[in-house]
């Protein structure tokens, strides 16, 4: 992941806690009185008294894996495949946090904890234990959906995350390597955070709230007593926290939370353009004054964006009266409108201004509406494969594929080539370029992960070192 200046992946980290690899859990709700939303601020014992039976434990076993290895029970040699064989690997066991939405046994927690879920148990403040059902599950924001049938259950009340402040007092609950009903307190470091490198649609508060492994899913929650947000990542080089973490806004995990319970999956808007961030090189070879926008690298065939007539070389400024200043603000803004919504795009083409009405289309599944490159010092872009372009070019399933590799890069060094699909990253199994991310992001790379990939039939390992 990347942070601002691409130079804190290895230390970007779910807040998650497992025996095995294994993501983290969070949950929202809305239960405290109508009065307390009006009221001003509330002693911090009072607040956690009421968020008490709101906030839940959440634990989970993965379903079995199958590691892919070498005659003899080794892994495959670069470039010397042998006979394959699938060895079955013990279930990988997490514990996250999260928090009840409603008297209906709704639950929001990350996808990142559930999403591969065989079972998943919820321990509430009463030390009840029930088995939750995933009810969905939206990898491109990192939120989840579950469920539980119960009785006197407590929901927390959601807040307006839109309305938050910077420096403003907020508490961060939750179950910190495994210890149920946590409590910290900060500030709101920052807000908006976007380019963080940890979901596709980010717009991170930023708090120095104490977050750990297994606070992942935990509320964030003002001094009124309102979840503004869910406890999801941590920037550390140690594991444990630095006082930089990052928490969903509760608005879009609202957004993502309808969409869940309605359909079992989210909508979204759908542009079709591949974006990348302006350097001052690229602003200059434009001819324009400032890095600000998102520079379209391709546009896709036959869609809303060719349609309305935007073109490689466009910078997009604005859409409909918010400003864009990064590739990250237009994915996030893109992927908070609807289907067939009619937007107004403001771009500079040939050093002149245009603004044009796209009506977009629907994302499709949970491919990313354009290729988003890992950070930079890799030297590597990753794109999404779909079945059927996996099976045209003789690759056995979809999955993240590498669509560029720098000269003389990291990836070069290691030996990756465009055209690789990457079939695991350390010892997860990834099947999209967000997964992928997504572990890159937990992985030291400093010290180096190893890749499995798959090139023309065969399988191979690689190991790639991130270098000063």
């Amino acid at each position: 992941m990347r942070l601002m200046n691409n130079k804190a992946l290895s230390g970007l980290l779910l807040a998650s806690l497992a025996v095995a690899p294994v993501g983290i859990g969070l949950a929202v709700d809305s239960a405290i009185s109508e009065s307390t939303a009006s009221a001003s601020s509330l002693p911090l014992t009072e607040i956690a008294r009421r968020l008490e039976p709101s906030v839940v434990s959440i634990q989970v076993v993965q379903k079995p894996r199958v590691q892919p290895m070498g005659e003899g029970g080794f892994p495959f040699f670069f470039g010397q495949p042998g006979p394959q064989r699938q060895v079955p690997q013990p279930p990988a066991r997490g514990v996250g946090s999260g928090f009840i939405v409603d008297e209906d046994g709704y639950i929001l927690t990350n996808s990142h904890v559930v999403k591969d879920a065989e079972t998943v148990r919820v321990i509430f403040s009463d030390r009840r234990e029930l088995d939750a059902k995933v009810i969905g599950v939206d990898p491109l924001s990192d939120v989840a959906l579950i469920q539980v049938e119960a009785d006197d259950l407590v929901p927390a009340q959601l807040g307006d995350s839109e309305n938050i402040q910077v420096a403003e007092t907020v508490l961060a609950f939750g179950s910190p390597f495994g210890l149920t009903q946590s409590v910290t307190s900060g500030i709101v470091s920052a807000k908006g955070r976007v380019g963080v490198g940890i979901n596709d649609y980010e717009d991170f508060i930023q708090t120095d709230a104490t977050i750990n492994p297994g606070n992942s899913g935990g509320p964030l929650v003002n001094a009124r007593g309102e979840v503004i947000g869910i406890n999801s990542a941590i920037l550390s080089r140690s594991g444990g926290s630095n006082g930089i973490g990052f928490a969903i806004p509760i608005n879009m995990a609202k957004q993502v939370m309808n969409g869940l319970r309605e359909n079992g999956s989210v909508s979204r808007g759908f542009l079709g353009v591949s974006i990348q961030d302006l350097t001052d090189d690229l602003a200059k070879s434009f001819e324009l004054e400032s890095t600000q926008g998102a520079l379209v690298s391709d546009v896709v065939s036959s869609s809303p964006a060719e349609k309305a007539g935007l073109k490689v070389g466009d910078v997009i400024r604005r859409v409909d009266d918010r400003e864009i200043y990064t590739a990250a603000e237009l994915r996030q803004v893109i992927g908070s409108k609807s289907p067939k919504d009619s937007v107004e795009v403001a771009l500079i083409r040939d050093g002149e201004s245009e603004t044009l009405s796209v009506t977009l289309g629907e994302l499709d599944g949970t491919k990313v509406a354009a290729t988003r490159a890992l950070p930079e010092d890799l030297g590597l872009s990753i794109e999404d494969l779909s079945a059927e372009e996996a099976a045209a070019q003789g690759l056995s399933r979809a999955g993240a594929r590498i669509r560029e590799v720098a000269p003389l890069g990291p990836a070069a060094r290691a030996g990756l080539r465009p055209g690789d699909l990457i079939l695991a990253v350390g010892s997860e199994t990834v099947h999209s370029a967000a997964d992928v991310r997504g572990e890159l992001a937990k992985s030291d790379l400093e010290d180096g992960v190893r890749l499995q990939i798959e090139r023309q039939g065969t399988r191979h390992f690689v190991f790639l070192r991130r270098t000063s």
